[in-house]
């Protein structure tokens, strides 16, 4: 893959990474939540939302080719635990299964190891098997613990994986 950058997001890439969250949102939960609900989704709210986001230094990051956001990713980290928690992973649906998604997951163990965390988690819907089967790739398990958690008042099933590095 050439030209393929890994990168902290910039208040310039908030607009991409709002067009990306929410067709992704789209298209990955049209069978799970109700079309009105994902209808309402605005790019210019969450455009809003990822620029405060990046403004406040929130450890966002984007995949780039040829300089064009492909994808994006949301991290936090807990020192003292030694965790880094995945918020949010997401590849533009007009290009999924083009390894983008895999240049992040590879570049977050990176900078986790970097910073001696030894743990990464993260929260996925049951639903999204897609998501599922590529964390498991990478090594993730599924932990004991699974909640249910409401999206616009809809209860939707959330497990917890981890990856030990």
């Amino acid at each position: 893959m050439n030209n393929i950058t890994f990168r902290e997001a910039t208040i310039n890439d908030a607009k991409f990474i709002s067009s990306i969250h929410v067709l992704s949102w789209k298209k990955t939960y049209k069978k799970t939540l109700p079309a009105s609900m994902l209808d309402n989704l605005c790019m210019k709210n969450k455009e809003q939302f990822w620029m405060n986001k990046i403004k406040n230094k929130s450890n966002i990051y984007v995949v780039t080719k040829d300089g064009i956001v492909q994808g994006f990713c949301s991290l936090s980290f807990d020192q003292p635990k030694r965790m880094c928690i995945l918020n949010s992973i997401y590849v533009s649906p007009k290009i999924e299964r083009n390894g983008f998604g895999s240049v992040m997951m590879k570049n977050i163990i990176i900078y986790s190891k970097a910073a001696k965390i030894n743990k990464i988690e993260l929260g996925v819907l049951e639903s999204n098997t897609n998501a599922i089967l590529f964390y498991r790739y990478f090594g993730f398990k599924k932990n004991d613990t699974s909640k249910y958690i409401n999206i616009n008042k809809i209860k939707i099933k959330e497990s917890a994986m981890f990856l030990l590095i």
